[in-house]
């Protein structure tokens, strides 16, 4: 090994381990550290909207104002709302940040709504620009779905990952278009995320399914594949089934997670019927 591969090794190791560190550590302490004077200036900002429009009436309804004093008056008041209504934004947008790194570092098995956790899983991904800017969204959320068990941190880190596979396989298109949909049948809380991506070849989700049923992807050559094998592992271990093909101008990713019996690692193979996959299909 050459003097710069060994830096290049160690430069990677330091990045990796700092990353770990602002991801784990410093950022959940720096979001709580914000949220407070965030609180309050949104508490204040309401209450300066509301001080404002009362004091205006009082000293108008009192001694009257001339049309000139009226004016500014009313100026005032208006900023006082336009501040309040900014910083009602501000503070959704900092739920959004924070929502999110508190989900990838919760690694409590608990229940989860999977409609609602994909809402708030794109609703980050609009923070990327290219993503809000140049891709048409459309989610079509069944929010009757069941609960499924599992961890935030596993759903979080797998689904970001699946919707970034469909954003990669979308780059230099004209049409961008990402639709997901989640549903249900009696066993099983079914997402498919469709996207109008370049089309991953037969041979490709061949070796994709053929890694995970053996959850080893160094004899399967996955090359650029690795990243949305890594997400379905991740899901496979909730008891994900999986389906991967295309249905007219879409990539189509299904994942089938059990909530029957709060099944959890489930190994064994299902047979098909209505939207129950095993986990290595038949392509499509």
């Amino acid at each position: 090994m050459t003097k710069n591969d060994q830096r290049s090794r160690i430069s990677a190791e330091i990045e990796k381990d700092f990353e770990s560190t602002v991801l784990q550590g410093f950022m959940p302490g720096l979001l709580h550290t914000f949220a407070n004077p965030l609180n309050g200036i949104l508490g204040r900002s309401h209450l300066l909207r509301e001080r404002v429009k009362e004091t205006i009436e009082a000293v108008n309804g009192h001694n009257g104002m001339s049309d000139t004093i009226l004016e500014r008056c009313n100026k005032i008041a208006r900023d006082a709302d336009l501040i309040a209504r900014e910083s009602e934004t501000f503070f959704d947008l900092f739920n959004k940040l924070s929502g999110k790194f508190y989900r990838l570092n919760d690694t409590t098995v608990q229940k989860v709504n999977l409609s609602d956790f994909i809402e708030k899983e794109v609703a980050f991904l609009e923070f990327y620009l290219d993503f809000r800017h140049n891709v048409d969204k459309k989610l079509l959320l069944n929010w009757d779905v069941p609960d499924v068990r599992g961890t935030y941190s596993c759903y979080s880190l797998s689904l970001f990952a699946l919707i970034r596979r469909s954003i990669d396989a979308m780059r230099g298109n004209d049409a961008r278009e990402l639709v997901i949909v989640t549903d249900c049948d009696e066993s099983y809380v079914s997402i498919d995320i469709k996207d109008t991506g370049t089309p991953l070849p037969k041979t490709r989700t061949k070796r994709l399914f053929e890694a995970l049923e053996k959850e080893d992807p160094a004899p399967c050559g996955l090359g650029q594949d690795k990243g949305l094998f890594n997400a379905l592992f991740l899901l496979k271990g909730c008891g994900g089934v999986f389906k991967v093909g295309r249905e007219g101008s879409f990539n189509v990713v299904t994942v089938c997670i059990p909530y029957k019996n709060n099944r959890i690692a489930s190994t064994k193979r299902q047979g098909a019927k209505q939207r129950h996959f095993p986990e290595v299909m038949t392509l499509l």
